[in-house]
């Protein structure tokens, strides 16, 4: 074969063409083996295509014939023996080459392997052992420190090309199984180690964006958008850490979405709702409207408070700078429509809100106080007017601001007839 370089086909080691001529390598079929392979070759094959290979292998590398001539004296013939096998012809020598030590190694190796798979157990005491030539060569097996650190190093590269964070994980999961027993391992399970938490700031960024994007698409109020964005978002990381936020905003949204159905204006023109069925609620800082059940006598399953109480208040900008309560309205007729806040107080601190549409002040129904130290209705702003707002009809979005925390609301009331007065706790809420 000259000069010519191969590879052997199972752990890529460099085979030269003088190898073959050697001994040192053997061709099997298309493919060229190394000594060190052969037995997990041949291992590795049927037991049929194991006996013939076996057999072909003896045969092609069986020692050359001999003639004895009349003197008795062995010679070597003359004849070129014809041969139809690939596998090149080891050097006639007066040493045997070394492929036959190893396939009579390997021979020796596959009887005992076949013994013990057919249960034949240990041998009698009086049977004897065959013990290998002792100048058999120990065959060596892979190298797994260079497997380990390939797979290491692989892992690595992966990490600074900075491809997707979920095939890092997978390669240094690879890593770390090819590691095992080796001086490797120790490296390959912290590096995985911080790679894991890697992946955690990565998911934590992408849910970020995600639920800002998921927001944006809401306030549009198109849940069906929201929710296939969120489900087509579910499926990029197979991750357990990934999928628990995004099923949890999920539900959210379709609660949202439930909760969106309008309250209707009934026959009498009334339009009365529980504060604890918002629509959507929007914190501001610290500050947030939040279900309460306490002080007792609030109506319906609890009332919503400004929290925390810390005395501070928003009587001005407070459109965008007051947590906000969103309530969606059906308004069957345009008009003005007089509002009424069920409430509660502790001190004049906290006796005050304010009310809106559409996301816009109603300045008629700015500064809506509320009663202190018991529950009861009110309409009485601090500009010493009953609270209204021009509703014009159709679908609206009703808002309730905080204009000094620790107020209290349990329910709101809209009314076209400014002599309506609500009795106790108010009529039943509007249906939807």
């Amino acid at each position: 074969m000259g000069h010519e370089i191969v590879y052997c086909y199972w752990c890529s080691n460099r085979i030269l063409g003088a190898d073959f001529e050697k001994g040192a390598a053997i061709q099997i079929g298309n493919h060229a083996c190394c000594p060190q392979c052969l037995p997990t070759v041949l291992a590795s094959l049927p037991a049929n295509q194991r006996e013939t290979l076996l057999a072909e292998l003896s045969k092609a590398h069986a020692p050359p014939p001999r003639t004895t001539p009349r003197g008795g004296t062995p010679m070597a013939s003359g004849r070129t023996p014809r041969s139809s096998t690939s596998i090149p012809q080891a050097s006639q020598s007066s040493k045997p080459p070394m492929v036959l030590y190893l396939i009579g190694g390997i021979v020796v190796a596959l009887l005992i392997l076949v013994v013990v798979i057919s249960g034949g157990g240990k041998p009698e005491n009086n049977v004897p052992h065959s013990e290998p030539p002792p100048s058999t060569p120990k065959v060596v097996g892979i190298d797994r420190d260079k497997v380990a650190r390939d797979a290491v190093q692989k892992a690595r590269d992966a990490a600074r090309s900075g491809i997707d964070i979920d095939l890092q994980i997978r390669l240094w999961d690879e890593a770390v199984s090819k590691s095992e027993r080796t001086s490797s391992y120790d490296e390959a399970t912290q590096e995985r180690s911080s790679i894991l938490l890697r992946r955690k700031e990565v998911y934590a960024q992408e849910l970020q964006r995600l639920q800002a994007g998921v927001d944006g698409i809401l306030r549009d109020d198109e849940f069906k958008k929201a929710l296939d964005a969120l489900a087509s978002a579910r499926k990029r990381h197979d991750s357990p850490d990934w999928a628990p936020p995004i099923d949890q905003k999920i539900e959210e949204v379709k609660k949202l979405e439930a909760g969106s159905a309008p309250f209707r204006q009934g026959t009498d023109g009334l339009i009365c709702l529980e504060a604890e069925h918002f629509y959507r609620k929007t914190a501001v800082g610290e500050h947030a409207w939040t279900v309460v059940t306490q002080p007792a006598g609030f109506s319906g399953t609890g009332a919503v408070a400004a929290l925390p109480n810390k005395n501070a208040g928003f009587p001005k900008d407070f459109v965008t700078m007051s947590p906000r309560l969103d309530y969606r309205i059906q308004v069957a007729k345009a008009g003005k429509y007089y509002v009424w806040v069920r409430g509660y107080a502790d001190s004049g601190t906290d006796d005050s809100l304010h009310v809106g549409l559409d996301g816009a002040e109603a300045p008629g129904a700015t500064a809506l106080t509320i009663p202190i130290k018991k529950w009861a209705w009110s309409r009485r702003i601090m500009a010493n007017a009953n609270a209204s707002i021009d509703v014009p009809d159709g679908l609206h979005t009703l808002n309730v601001w905080m204009r000094e925390d620790g107020a209290i609301v349990d329910r709101i009331l809209l009314t076209p007839d400014p002599k309506y007065v609500p009795p106790e706790p108010g009529p039943p809420e509007s249906s939807r």
